[in-house]
């Protein structure tokens, strides 16, 4: 199928700065066609042309030495063993190593011929499906996906389409499977049967002499690794980040202080009152608070951070500072809060839940109290792609298409292999072993309530971490959401925080600018 390719309207850098290997299989020109197009569409692509076991692995060893993250993985033609051989080397050396990374949304797209499905099309279908199975098992499926994809244009959706997701199956949508866009397929990418995809398995091995070891291995690592801090003690460091905060930072640290057993607040360069709150702190609690100070300017979220990320410009990248705190934790466990956050009561109850259970991660959620401290946010557009059209460069959390919540977040997580990485681009991406695949499912206690309130937008400098652009975009979008429930409204008042103050360091308190003239409450 060679109709017109159904993705959503980006252009042509669709899949600008990401890395895509092709692999033409025994369909050399359908390779090259799809390697063409992938390269119109901004990607930096690699094609293999590879038959056999050696081949594969030569391909590998040149690959993997030039080039710094694998988004994507293309197997073209009926040479099943020879994918298998590809596949195995490409994303079994991944695992060993660590580098190259996986890039965020890495997908292994398996294409079949659209049409009647003969036998090779079932055995691509099968490929994808056990594959996935694999890469699900060993909890590497949130970073790697795999989908099958039945004719070229459906080849291009799967790669370049953010609703498509592993273990998808998708081709000509229309009747009868043969006509119309990509889209989604009734019949799973696993093939017949979970037993037929087993059998072809063995057989892709036994041609090959090779099989997905250290995937197998990460799998086992992770389970002892999870098992072996579940023996451990529950004791957590909060790591508190802290650049002209004095407005919040104060009931941000006690309102979680006597619920965990260190808090490092580390001042990065700033020019207002908080070093002096942080020394209150650290005498009010001398046996918990450590203070730190990070002496680099950082790159702000957006733009900024991916230039600093690829080493433009004299700032440092977000993710740097947050691995040097983690690297001065002396926890099992570490708590990852703002400077303008205040736990609710929620927060302490869902603490003790944790504390009582088999799980190692807590992603939560809080709530964006309006700067009239009786409300919380609303947003005006939900649209995310439309929000996001405004932006100078893509990029953009999540939460900004709510604003009355954050977002569901992983903020308490083992020390254990934690690291913050520039894989999002415009901002620090939070990586554990612990948040994918069947490591996320085992692992993760989910609160219903929020635990926090998020005073963000009641700073004067509410956008003080956001580039231009987004700051642009995130106010521009604030609107006047629900009445605060009486818990919050009770915190609020526990710390003074329910009435917006009249004057900040003597001068006037005014409401952030791309907050003036919210309109009335939203329902």
């Amino acid at each position: 199928m060679d109709g017109p390719l159904h993705i959503p309207e980006t252009g042509v850098d669709t899949l600008h700065g990401r890395s895509v290997v092709v692999s033409c299989g025994s369909a050399p020109r359908r390779g090259q066609g799809l390697a063409q197009r992938l390269r119109r569409m901004g990607a930096d692509v690699a094609l293999a042309d590879v038959a056999g076991v050696e081949a594969a692995r030569r391909f590998a060893e040149a690959y993997l030495g030039g080039h710094t993250a694998l988004h994507g993985l293309v197997l073209v033609g009926a040479d099943c063993a020879s994918h298998f051989a590809l596949a195995r080397l490409l994303l079994d050396r991944l695992c060993e190593t660590g580098s190259p990374s996986y890039g965020p949304g890495a997908r292994v797209v398996v294409v079949a011929r659209e049409g009647r499905l003969g036998r090779l099309a079932i055995d691509k279908l099968l490929f994808a499906g056990e594959l996935h199975r694999l890469l699900k098992d060993a909890s590497l499926a949130r970073r790697v996906q795999c989908v099958a994809a039945l004719g070229d244009a459906a080849a291009l959706h799967a790669v370049a389409a953010p609703d498509v997701r592993g273990g998808d199956c998708v081709g000509p949508s229309g009747l009868a499977g043969r006509f119309g866009p990509p889209g989604p397929l009734a019949f799973p990418a696993a093939g017949r049967s979970r037993g037929s995809g087993e059998r072809a398995w063995k057989r892709w091995v036994d041609a090959t002499g090779l099989d997905f070891g250290a995937l197998r291995q990460e799998a086992e690592r992770l389970e002892t690794g999870r098992l072996e801090i579940l023996a451990g003690p529950r004791r957590i460091s909060a790591m508190v980040r802290a650049r002209n905060e004095q407005e919040f930072l104060y009931p941000a640290v006690k309102s979680i202080v006597d619920q965990v057993d260190e808090v490092l607040v580390v001042d990065n360069l700033s020019r207002d009152g908080t070093p002096e709150i942080i020394r209150r702190l650290a005498a009010e609690h001398p046996d918990k608070l450590v203070a730190l100070a990070y002496p680099h300017r950082i790159a702000r979220q957006g733009w900024e951070q991916k230039d600093a990320i690829e080493g433009r410009g004299a700032l440092l990248p977000a993710h740097e500072y947050c691995n040097w705190i983690l690297e001065r934790c002396a926890n099992p466990f570490v708590l990852k809060w703002d400077a303008d956050m205040v736990a609710l009561p929620a927060f302490a109850r869902w603490l003790e839940r944790w504390r009582a259970s088999d799980k190692l991660v807590m992603a939560f959620r809080g709530v964006n109290v309006h700067p009239d401290r009786s409300h919380l946010l609303a947003a005006r557009c939900t649209d995310r792609a439309q929000l996001e059209a405004q932006l100078g460069r893509p990029g953009l959390p999540e939460w900004a298409t709510s604003l009355t919540y954050d977002s569901v977040e992983p903020r308490l997580f083992p020390l254990w292999e934690a690291r913050f990485d520039g894989s999002w681009g415009w901002v620090e991406a939070h990586v554990s072993p612990f948040f994918f695949g069947t490591q996320r499912r085992r692992t993760r206690l989910t609160p219903d309530d929020p635990c926090f309130l998020h005073m963000k937008f009641c700073k004067r400098d509410c956008f003080a971490y956001y580039t231009a652009d987004m700051a642009e975009v995130i106010g521009g979008n604030v609107a006047v959401g629900p009445e605060v429930s009486d818990e919050q409204r009770a915190a609020l008042r526990r710390w003074g925080l329910d009435a917006r103050p009249a004057r900040v360091d003597g001068a006037a308190a005014a409401r952030p600018a791309s907050l003036r003239g919210a309109p009335g409450v939203v329902r």
